[in-house]
């Protein structure tokens, strides 16, 4: 097994590569015009990760997670497959449909089948905060230089992920780590104010709404993960009064954005406004084009088309059947709905097309699982503890956005979703069995002899 082990600085690698491959990736091969064959890097990932996984498991070492993983992953299968045999799904969609939703599935064993330790953890955190730190600076290029022509408004500025609104959740998904940092006493409170406007200020030139909303809860919320019997609240009226002057910051500059687009309105008023709150959620456009839905609009639709078939409403279409594809081959039967529809306009509305009310309730129980182990593990006396609170805040935060995007069909979202729960699983579960936390290996050779007339 020890022999096996030695290649742990080369697996860690690998992860840090995975995670700069789906921040960095897609934006490299746009903006430097590299091959779109690196697109699929991450996939190619996967599949080392599957022969990593499947190698160990064979030479013995057991699969460190929890009943309920495995529960989920037996439930999404069988979803998958009843769909399938169901509505007659074609080879072509089949694959397509074991792609969208199995391609980064092996990351969520990976850490339960290879103990990363506490080091190799935070070499992948400080490279985490490094591809956040890069996007500060992009995020301002592209506003006021290279879409400077579409000026008035925030959705050209994405950093180096797909749409604006991913980089705000991204953003505020590390804003939860500097958070839990504070607490912590592992950051004073200069670095951590300077760190939290740091990384909101994409986010306030985006113009991204559910900022506003997501905000308060990543300020606040990781103070109900703390360890117990450590005293936090002293620490939370610097967290409050920093989150109330980012919170108006984002206000301010929405406002001021506001003023150059035509028809926009100052975020307060947006949502005092019931009319246009409507028409941005749900505009009841039935005979409109997709780019005119509102996000209860996709729910809607997919709500109508599953409840008319027993059958559809417990399992959906058939996984792949109404994807988006442009290869003719792996298109579906309802392919041609996933735009005028907005199949993948959000996450619940794309499960309720594909899977069902039985597919929802099975993600559903993922995050319940994920989310219990994250809590666990923070307030556990284990030296990942910190791991555990931030993914426990970021997982409420990703609950929330299921209903604002698609973020399973995001690579930046969904690889580091399924690595970071199986590694606060893996964790979790060593706690509960009794096992400590794995530390890097010493060679005897380099321990210290002792003394000649010890006894």
């Amino acid at each position: 097994m020890a022999r096996f082990d030695a290649g742990a600085a080369p697996l860690n690698f690998f992860v840090v590569s995975l995670l700069g491959a789906v921040t960095l990736g897609s934006y490299l091969v746009d903006a430097a015009r590299l091959p779109s064959s690196l697109k699929l890097l991450p996939e190619m990932c996967s599949a080392i990760a599957l022969v990593v996984v499947v190698a160990r498991v064979v030479i013995g070492t057991r699969v460190r997670l929890d009943w309920r993983y495995g529960l989920f992953l037996g439930l999404l299968l069988f979803i998958m497959s009843f769909g399938f045999f169901a509505q007659s799904v074609e080879a072509g969609p089949i694959v397509g449909g074991l792609r969208v939703y199995l391609r980064a599935l092996p990351f969520l064993l990976l850490p339960a089948v290879y103990p990363f330790t506490e080091r190799q953890i935070k070499v992948q955190v400080i490279w985490l905060f490094l591809l956040m730190a890069v996007q500060s600076p992009l995020a301002f290029y592209q506003k006021y230089f290279q879409f400077r022509d579409h000026w008035n408004t925030g959705d050209y500025v994405t950093g180096t992920v797909v749409t604006s609104g991913v980089l705000s959740v991204l953003m505020l998904c590390g804003i939860a780590a500097l958070v839990v940092m504070y607490l912590r006493d592992k950051l004073r409170l200069i670095p951590f104010v300077l760190g939290v406007g740091f990384l909101l200020a994409p986010t306030t030139i985006n113009e991204t709404k559910i900022t506003i909303i997501l905000l308060p809860l990543v300020m606040l919320v990781p103070a109900l993960f703390m360890p117990r019997g450590q005293r936090a609240l002293r620490k939370l009226v610097p967290v409050l009064v920093t989150g109330g002057a980012a919170a108006m910051t984002f206000l301010a500059v929405y406002a001021y954005f506001a003023q150059f687009e035509t028809g926009a309105m100052r975020i307060e008023d947006f949502f005092q406004n019931q009319k246009a709150l409507q028409n941005y959620l749900y505009n009841k456009a039935d005979k409109k084009r997709f780019s005119d839905l509102g996000r209860f609009d996709t729910l809607v639709y997919a709500w109508r088309r599953v409840e008319q078939d027993p059958l559809v409403f417990g399992f959906g279409v058939g996984a792949g059947n109404a994807s988006g594809t442009s290869v003719k081959q792996f298109q579906g039967r309802y392919s041609k709905y996933y735009k005028a529809y907005g199949v993948g306009y959000t996450q619940v509305g794309y499960w309720l097309w594909e899977l069902g009310a039985a597919g929802v309730l099975a993600y559903l129980f993922l995050f319940f699982a994920s989310f219990r182990d994250a809590v666990f593990l923070a307030r556990s006396d284990s030296p990942l503890s910190a791991i555990g609170q931030t993914w426990a805040t970021i997982v409420v935060v990703l609950v929330i956005a299921l209903g604002y995007t698609s973020i399973f069909s995001i690579d930046v979202l969904l690889y580091p979703f399924w690595f970071y729960t199986g590694l606060c699983a893996s964790k979790a579960w060593e706690l509960r069995a009794g096992h400590t936390i794995a530390k890097p290996q010493v060679s005897r050779t380099s321990q210290p002899r002792a003394p000649a007339n010890a006894t």
